[in-house]
Protein backbone atom coordinates (compact mmCIF):
# COMPACT_ATOMS: atom_id res chain seq x y z
CA UNK A 1 0.00 0.00 0.00
CA UNK A 2 1.14 2.97 -0.90
CA UNK A 3 0.86 6.25 1.72
CA UNK A 4 0.66 9.29 0.59
CA UNK A 5 2.19 12.53 2.49
CA UNK A 6 0.94 15.64 2.12
CA UNK A 7 3.83 17.89 2.12
CA UNK A 8 3.26 20.46 -0.86
CA UNK A 9 0.00 21.10 -2.81
CA UNK A 10 -0.16 18.73 -6.46
CA UNK A 11 1.10 20.26 -9.12
CA UNK A 12 -2.04 21.20 -11.00
CA UNK A 13 -3.00 23.36 -8.00
CA UNK A 14 0.32 25.70 -8.09
CA UNK A 15 -0.60 26.82 -11.38
CA UNK A 16 -3.62 28.30 -9.39
CA UNK A 17 -2.47 29.16 -6.35
CA UNK A 18 0.45 31.87 -7.61
CA UNK A 19 -2.34 33.94 -8.74
CA UNK A 20 -4.77 33.63 -6.02
CA UNK A 21 -1.68 34.57 -3.81
CA UNK A 22 -1.87 38.16 -6.08
CA UNK A 23 -5.62 38.49 -5.82
CA UNK A 24 -5.24 38.01 -2.09
CA UNK A 25 -2.43 40.27 -1.38
CA UNK A 26 -4.10 43.09 -3.75
CA UNK A 27 -6.90 42.77 -1.50
CA UNK A 28 -5.08 43.41 1.84
CA UNK A 29 -3.73 46.87 0.40
CA UNK A 30 -6.58 48.27 -1.98
CA UNK A 31 -9.29 48.23 1.35
CA UNK A 32 -6.46 50.60 3.04
CA UNK A 33 -4.97 52.76 -0.19
CA UNK A 34 -8.48 53.50 -1.62
CA UNK A 35 -9.45 55.69 1.44
CA UNK A 36 -7.14 58.03 1.18
CA UNK A 37 -8.28 59.63 -2.38
CA UNK A 38 -11.81 59.86 -0.56
CA UNK A 39 -10.73 62.01 2.61
CA UNK A 40 -11.55 65.09 1.41
CA UNK A 41 -15.38 63.84 0.50
CA UNK A 42 -15.57 62.09 3.75
CA UNK A 43 -14.07 65.09 5.76
CA UNK A 44 -16.67 67.26 4.63
CA UNK A 45 -20.22 65.08 4.97
CA UNK A 46 -19.09 63.86 8.30
CA UNK A 47 -17.55 67.17 9.53
CA UNK A 48 -14.01 65.66 10.80
CA UNK A 49 -11.71 68.42 11.69
CA UNK A 50 -7.97 67.38 10.26
CA UNK A 51 -6.97 65.32 13.71
CA UNK A 52 -9.51 63.15 13.38
CA UNK A 53 -9.18 62.48 9.63
CA UNK A 54 -5.77 61.53 10.19
CA UNK A 55 -6.85 58.95 12.80
CA UNK A 56 -9.27 57.95 10.24
CA UNK A 57 -6.59 56.93 7.69
CA UNK A 58 -3.57 55.90 10.43
CA UNK A 59 -6.00 53.67 12.22
CA UNK A 60 -4.97 50.31 10.41
CA UNK A 61 -1.51 50.69 10.40
CA UNK A 62 -1.79 50.67 14.18
CA UNK A 63 -3.56 47.78 14.39
CA UNK A 64 -1.34 46.30 12.18
CA UNK A 65 1.73 46.68 14.83
CA UNK A 66 -0.24 46.07 17.78
CA UNK A 67 -2.61 43.21 16.61
CA UNK A 68 0.41 41.09 14.41
CA UNK A 69 1.13 38.72 18.19
CA UNK A 70 -2.62 38.20 18.64
CA UNK A 71 -3.18 37.21 15.09
CA UNK A 72 0.02 34.70 14.88
CA UNK A 73 -1.89 32.86 18.24
CA UNK A 74 -4.84 32.74 16.65
CA UNK A 75 -3.44 31.53 13.55
CA UNK A 76 -1.97 28.79 14.87
CA UNK A 77 -5.49 27.44 16.49
CA UNK A 78 -7.26 27.88 13.16
CA UNK A 79 -4.77 26.92 10.65
CA UNK A 80 -4.37 29.01 7.49
CA UNK A 81 -7.00 28.01 5.50
CA UNK A 82 -9.38 29.05 7.97
CA UNK A 83 -7.89 31.99 8.98
CA UNK A 84 -7.47 33.89 5.31
CA UNK A 85 -10.79 32.50 5.08
CA UNK A 86 -12.05 34.79 8.20
CA UNK A 87 -10.10 37.38 7.13
CA UNK A 88 -11.61 37.49 3.77
CA UNK A 89 -14.62 37.25 5.01
CA UNK A 90 -13.79 40.39 7.38
CA UNK A 91 -12.41 42.41 4.38
CA UNK A 92 -15.51 41.62 2.17
CA UNK A 93 -18.43 41.91 5.06
CA UNK A 94 -16.09 44.79 6.94
CA UNK A 95 -16.38 46.75 3.56
CA UNK A 96 -19.92 46.73 2.85
CA UNK A 97 -20.56 47.82 6.48
CA UNK A 98 -18.18 50.90 5.94
CA UNK A 99 -19.74 51.90 3.06
CA UNK A 100 -23.10 52.28 4.64
CA UNK A 101 -21.45 54.48 7.24
CA UNK A 102 -23.51 57.59 7.98
CA UNK A 103 -21.73 58.71 11.42
CA UNK A 104 -18.25 59.67 12.09
CA UNK A 105 -18.33 56.59 15.15
CA UNK A 106 -19.69 53.90 12.44
CA UNK A 107 -16.89 54.68 10.21
CA UNK A 108 -14.39 54.48 12.68
CA UNK A 109 -16.02 51.01 14.36
CA UNK A 110 -16.16 49.86 10.80
CA UNK A 111 -13.10 50.61 9.95
CA UNK A 112 -11.49 48.53 13.06
CA UNK A 113 -13.48 45.82 12.05
CA UNK A 114 -11.81 45.99 8.60
CA UNK A 115 -8.71 46.57 10.06
CA UNK A 116 -8.48 43.67 12.04
CA UNK A 117 -8.96 41.39 8.73
CA UNK A 118 -6.28 42.95 7.19
CA UNK A 119 -3.82 42.03 10.37
CA UNK A 120 -4.96 38.62 10.55
CA UNK A 121 -4.73 38.28 6.29
CA UNK A 122 -0.91 40.13 6.13
CA UNK A 123 -0.32 37.70 9.33
CA UNK A 124 -1.50 34.56 7.52
CA UNK A 125 0.94 35.63 4.16
CA UNK A 126 4.02 33.96 4.89
CA UNK A 127 2.45 30.69 6.27
CA UNK A 128 1.22 30.80 2.89
CA UNK A 129 4.07 31.09 0.75
CA UNK A 130 5.60 27.87 2.88
CA UNK A 131 2.87 26.04 2.51
CA UNK A 132 2.50 26.40 -1.21
CA UNK A 133 5.94 27.14 -2.17
CA UNK A 134 8.39 25.66 0.34
CA UNK A 135 10.89 25.06 -2.30
CA UNK A 136 10.79 28.90 -4.06
CA UNK A 137 10.16 30.89 -1.13
CA UNK A 138 11.62 34.08 -1.73
CA UNK A 139 10.28 33.97 -5.24
CA UNK A 140 6.97 33.73 -4.06
CA UNK A 141 7.15 36.32 -1.56
CA UNK A 142 8.49 38.64 -4.43
CA UNK A 143 5.43 38.18 -6.22
CA UNK A 144 3.44 38.24 -3.20
CA UNK A 145 4.90 41.66 -2.86
CA UNK A 146 4.31 42.82 -6.42
CA UNK A 147 0.40 42.03 -5.64
CA UNK A 148 0.44 44.33 -2.20
CA UNK A 149 2.48 47.01 -4.41
CA UNK A 150 -0.56 46.50 -7.40
CA UNK A 151 -3.27 47.20 -4.43
CA UNK A 152 -1.47 50.13 -3.44
CA UNK A 153 -1.64 51.73 -6.99
CA UNK A 154 -4.72 50.64 -8.17
CA UNK A 155 -6.44 51.71 -5.01
CA UNK A 156 -4.87 55.32 -4.96
CA UNK A 157 -4.74 56.01 -8.37
CA UNK A 158 -8.25 54.75 -9.65
CA UNK A 159 -10.69 55.26 -6.85
CA UNK A 160 -11.65 59.59 -7.28
CA UNK A 161 -11.34 59.64 -11.33
CA UNK A 162 -13.12 56.25 -12.41
CA UNK A 163 -14.74 54.40 -9.09
CA UNK A 164 -16.65 56.96 -7.67
CA UNK A 165 -18.06 58.20 -11.14
CA UNK A 166 -18.77 54.52 -11.25
CA UNK A 167 -20.87 54.47 -8.07
CA UNK A 168 -23.13 58.05 -8.65
CA UNK A 169 -20.18 60.28 -7.28
CA UNK A 170 -20.98 58.40 -4.04
CA UNK A 171 -17.76 58.03 -1.77
CA UNK A 172 -20.60 55.64 0.41
CA UNK A 173 -20.49 53.17 -3.03
CA UNK A 174 -16.56 53.32 -3.24
CA UNK A 175 -15.99 51.48 -0.37
CA UNK A 176 -18.74 49.37 -1.10
CA UNK A 177 -17.29 48.37 -4.42
CA UNK A 178 -13.96 47.70 -2.70
CA UNK A 179 -15.78 44.94 -0.69
CA UNK A 180 -16.25 43.61 -3.89
CA UNK A 181 -12.99 42.15 -5.14
CA UNK A 182 -12.70 40.32 -1.39
CA UNK A 183 -16.01 38.56 -2.16
CA UNK A 184 -14.79 37.34 -5.42
CA UNK A 185 -11.42 36.07 -3.86
CA UNK A 186 -13.47 34.65 -1.03
CA UNK A 187 -15.18 32.75 -3.48
CA UNK A 188 -12.09 31.42 -5.51
CA UNK A 189 -10.33 30.55 -2.44
CA UNK A 190 -13.15 28.89 -0.34
CA UNK A 191 -13.45 26.48 -3.74
CA UNK A 192 -10.01 25.98 -4.36
CA UNK A 193 -7.76 25.26 -1.20
CA UNK A 194 -8.92 22.00 -0.18
CA UNK A 195 -5.39 20.86 0.11
CA UNK A 196 -3.93 23.38 1.97
CA UNK A 197 -1.55 22.14 4.35
CA UNK A 198 -1.52 22.80 8.12
CA UNK A 199 1.38 24.71 9.37
CA UNK A 200 2.96 21.86 11.35
CA UNK A 201 2.90 19.58 8.64
CA UNK A 202 4.47 22.25 6.00
CA UNK A 203 7.57 21.34 5.02
CA UNK A 204 10.42 23.40 6.81
CA UNK A 205 13.08 25.31 4.35
CA UNK A 206 16.07 23.72 3.25
CA UNK A 207 18.57 23.67 5.88
CA UNK A 208 16.11 24.21 9.33
CA UNK A 209 16.09 21.60 11.93
CA UNK A 210 14.23 21.56 14.55
CA UNK A 211 16.85 22.84 16.89
CA UNK A 212 17.44 25.57 14.42
CA UNK A 213 13.76 26.39 14.60
CA UNK A 214 13.50 26.60 18.40
CA UNK A 215 16.47 29.01 18.78
CA UNK A 216 18.66 25.95 20.58
CA UNK A 217 21.82 27.18 21.25
CA UNK A 218 21.41 30.48 19.12
CA UNK A 219 23.80 33.37 20.52
CA UNK A 220 22.08 36.01 22.44
CA UNK A 221 19.79 38.81 20.25
CA UNK A 222 21.69 42.21 19.70
CA UNK A 223 18.21 44.09 20.51
CA UNK A 224 19.76 47.19 20.03
CA UNK A 225 20.68 47.03 16.93
CA UNK A 226 16.93 45.61 16.27
CA UNK A 227 15.70 48.74 18.00
CA UNK A 228 17.66 51.27 15.97
CA UNK A 229 16.20 49.21 12.51
CA UNK A 230 13.06 49.14 13.91
CA UNK A 231 12.85 53.30 14.55
CA UNK A 232 14.24 53.08 10.90
CA UNK A 233 11.40 51.55 9.26
CA UNK A 234 9.14 53.02 11.17
CA UNK A 235 10.71 56.58 9.66
CA UNK A 236 9.81 54.78 6.50
CA UNK A 237 6.78 54.24 7.11
CA UNK A 238 5.96 57.68 8.43
CA UNK A 239 6.98 59.21 5.54
CA UNK A 240 4.96 57.33 2.75
CA UNK A 241 1.54 56.82 5.41
CA UNK A 242 2.34 61.00 5.78
CA UNK A 243 2.30 61.49 1.82
CA UNK A 244 -0.39 59.28 1.52
CA UNK A 245 -2.62 60.55 3.86
CA UNK A 246 -2.25 64.25 3.56
CA UNK A 247 -1.52 64.66 -0.02
CA UNK A 248 -5.64 64.47 -0.62
CA UNK A 249 -6.62 66.64 2.03
CA UNK A 250 -3.71 69.53 1.59
CA UNK A 251 -4.51 69.31 -2.46
CA UNK A 252 -8.16 69.91 -1.58
CA UNK A 253 -7.54 72.27 0.56
CA UNK A 254 -5.47 74.20 -1.97
CA UNK A 255 -7.80 73.97 -4.51
CA UNK A 256 -5.83 71.42 -7.18
CA UNK A 257 -6.50 68.33 -8.91
CA UNK A 258 -4.16 66.77 -9.33
CA UNK A 259 -4.13 64.36 -6.23
CA UNK A 260 -4.10 61.04 -8.59
CA UNK A 261 -1.07 62.16 -9.99
CA UNK A 262 0.54 62.57 -6.86
CA UNK A 263 -0.55 59.43 -4.86
CA UNK A 264 -0.04 57.20 -8.09
CA UNK A 265 3.91 58.27 -8.28
CA UNK A 266 4.31 57.95 -4.60
CA UNK A 267 2.82 54.39 -4.90
CA UNK A 268 4.40 53.37 -8.27
CA UNK A 269 7.89 54.57 -8.09
CA UNK A 270 8.11 52.23 -4.96
CA UNK A 271 8.75 49.67 -7.57
CA UNK A 272 12.25 50.18 -9.46
CA UNK A 273 13.97 50.36 -5.93
CA UNK A 274 12.04 47.30 -4.95
CA UNK A 275 13.14 45.36 -7.95
CA UNK A 276 16.51 46.38 -7.68
CA UNK A 277 16.97 45.36 -4.49
CA UNK A 278 15.46 41.74 -5.48
CA UNK A 279 18.04 41.51 -8.08
CA UNK A 280 21.12 42.53 -6.37
CA UNK A 281 19.98 41.59 -3.13
CA UNK A 282 22.67 42.66 -0.35
CA UNK A 283 25.55 43.06 -2.64
CA UNK A 284 23.95 46.57 -3.70
CA UNK A 285 23.65 48.36 0.03
CA UNK A 286 24.23 47.63 3.42
CA UNK A 287 22.23 48.56 5.80
CA UNK A 288 23.76 51.25 7.01
CA UNK A 289 24.01 52.51 3.49
CA UNK A 290 20.38 52.15 2.34
CA UNK A 291 19.20 53.90 5.55
CA UNK A 292 21.47 56.83 5.28
CA UNK A 293 20.94 57.04 1.42
CA UNK A 294 17.18 56.80 1.73
CA UNK A 295 16.79 59.20 4.30
CA UNK A 296 19.10 61.47 2.95
CA UNK A 297 17.43 61.61 -0.25
CA UNK A 298 14.12 62.02 1.50
CA UNK A 299 15.65 64.78 3.46
CA UNK A 300 16.54 66.87 0.43
CA UNK A 301 13.10 66.22 -1.06
CA UNK A 302 10.66 67.14 1.90
CA UNK A 303 12.72 70.47 1.76
CA UNK A 304 12.06 71.25 -1.97
CA UNK A 305 8.49 70.01 -1.00
CA UNK A 306 8.12 72.95 1.46
CA UNK A 307 10.44 75.25 -0.98
CA UNK A 308 10.16 74.27 -4.64
CA UNK A 309 6.82 75.47 -6.91
CA UNK A 310 4.06 73.01 -6.79
CA UNK A 311 4.72 71.32 -10.25
CA UNK A 312 7.53 69.86 -8.57
CA UNK A 313 5.04 67.82 -6.33
CA UNK A 314 3.98 64.86 -7.74
CA UNK A 315 7.37 63.89 -8.56
CA UNK A 316 8.57 64.93 -5.12
CA UNK A 317 5.82 62.30 -4.11
CA UNK A 318 7.85 59.74 -6.50
CA UNK A 319 11.29 60.29 -4.67
CA UNK A 320 9.44 59.70 -1.13
CA UNK A 321 7.86 56.52 -2.07
CA UNK A 322 11.11 55.56 -3.77
CA UNK A 323 13.42 56.35 -0.31
CA UNK A 324 11.10 55.19 1.87
CA UNK A 325 10.85 51.89 -0.14
CA UNK A 326 14.95 51.25 0.03
CA UNK A 327 14.72 52.04 3.83
CA UNK A 328 11.63 49.58 4.52
CA UNK A 329 13.22 46.78 2.60
CA UNK A 330 16.96 47.19 3.97
CA UNK A 331 15.40 47.18 7.57
CA UNK A 332 13.38 43.73 6.53
CA UNK A 333 16.62 42.21 5.92
CA UNK A 334 17.73 42.82 9.57
CA UNK A 335 15.75 40.03 11.47
CA UNK A 336 17.53 37.18 9.37
CA UNK A 337 20.92 38.82 10.05
CA UNK A 338 20.57 39.39 13.90
CA UNK A 339 18.59 35.92 14.91
CA UNK A 340 18.72 32.35 13.86
CA UNK A 341 15.19 29.67 13.76
CA UNK A 342 12.85 31.16 15.95
CA UNK A 343 14.85 34.02 17.01
CA UNK A 344 14.17 35.97 13.08
CA UNK A 345 10.17 35.98 13.74
CA UNK A 346 10.52 37.64 17.29
CA UNK A 347 12.78 40.13 16.34
CA UNK A 348 10.38 41.01 13.13
CA UNK A 349 7.34 41.20 15.21
CA UNK A 350 9.02 43.28 17.52
CA UNK A 351 10.03 45.45 14.87
CA UNK A 352 6.95 45.49 12.93
CA UNK A 353 5.36 46.38 15.92
CA UNK A 354 7.71 49.29 16.65
CA UNK A 355 7.69 50.56 13.21
CA UNK A 356 3.42 50.12 12.18
CA UNK A 357 3.03 52.12 15.36
CA UNK A 358 5.24 55.04 14.91
CA UNK A 359 3.00 54.81 11.25
CA UNK A 360 0.27 55.52 12.82
CA UNK A 361 1.27 58.11 16.04
CA UNK A 362 3.42 60.50 13.92
CA UNK A 363 1.24 61.37 10.37
CA UNK A 364 -1.35 62.18 13.03
CA UNK A 365 0.48 64.97 14.27
CA UNK A 366 0.28 66.36 11.69
CA UNK A 367 -3.52 66.97 11.66
CA UNK A 368 -2.56 68.48 15.32
CA UNK A 369 -0.13 70.69 14.04
CA UNK A 370 -2.46 71.66 11.04
CA UNK A 371 -5.22 72.44 13.42
CA UNK A 372 -3.49 74.33 15.84
CA UNK A 373 -1.70 76.54 13.07
CA UNK A 374 -4.13 76.74 10.12
CA UNK A 375 -1.33 76.13 8.22
CA UNK A 376 -1.38 73.64 5.82
CA UNK A 377 2.03 72.60 4.98
CA UNK A 378 2.85 72.27 8.35
CA UNK A 379 1.05 68.47 8.21
CA UNK A 380 4.38 67.19 6.07
CA UNK A 381 6.69 68.50 9.27
CA UNK A 382 6.35 64.74 10.05
CA UNK A 383 7.79 63.69 7.62
CA UNK A 384 10.99 66.06 7.56
CA UNK A 385 11.61 64.97 11.33
CA UNK A 386 11.28 61.15 9.90
CA UNK A 387 13.72 61.70 7.00
CA UNK A 388 16.28 63.36 9.36
CA UNK A 389 15.53 60.45 11.94
CA UNK A 390 16.14 57.75 9.44
CA UNK A 391 19.89 59.23 8.84
CA UNK A 392 20.54 59.40 12.17
CA UNK A 393 19.74 55.61 12.63
CA UNK A 394 21.76 54.60 9.97
CA UNK A 395 24.83 56.55 11.09
CA UNK A 396 23.70 54.96 14.87
CA UNK A 397 23.68 51.14 13.03
CA UNK A 398 26.47 48.77 12.81
CA UNK A 399 27.77 47.50 9.12
CA UNK A 400 26.05 43.97 10.15
CA UNK A 401 28.07 42.59 7.09
CA UNK A 402 31.81 43.27 9.17
CA UNK A 403 30.23 41.02 11.52
CA UNK A 404 30.10 38.27 9.73
CA UNK A 405 26.36 38.13 9.38
CA UNK A 406 24.64 37.94 6.17
CA UNK A 407 20.70 38.26 5.02
CA UNK A 408 19.17 34.85 4.39
CA UNK A 409 16.83 36.23 2.65
CA UNK A 410 15.48 40.12 1.78
CA UNK A 411 11.98 40.73 1.15
CA UNK A 412 12.09 42.25 -2.36
CA UNK A 413 9.51 44.70 -3.03
CA UNK A 414 7.58 47.63 -1.00
CA UNK A 415 5.15 46.17 1.40
CA UNK A 416 4.54 49.97 3.54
Amino acid sequence: MVQSVAVSPPARRQALHLPLLLLYALNLRTVLLAVSPLLPFIQHDLQLNYTATGLLSNLPILLMGALAFPAALLIARLGPRRAVTAALVILAGGGVLRGFSTTAWLLFGTTTLLSLGVTLGQTTSPTLVQSWFPQRIGQTTAAYSVGLMTGEIVGAAITVPWVVLLMGHSWHGALIFWALPALLTLIVWVFSTGDLVPPARAQAPAGHTAATAAGHGAPAIPWRVALIAAVGMGCASIMFFGMSTWIPVYFHALGRSDTPAALAALTIVQLPPSLALSVWNRRFLSVRAGFVIGGGVAVATMILWFLGPADWDSALAGLIGASSAVVFIMGLSVPAQLGQGAQVARISGIMLTISYSLAFLVPSAGGVLWDRTGIPQTAFIPNLVAAIATVICGALIPDLRRQGTAPQDIMPAGVL
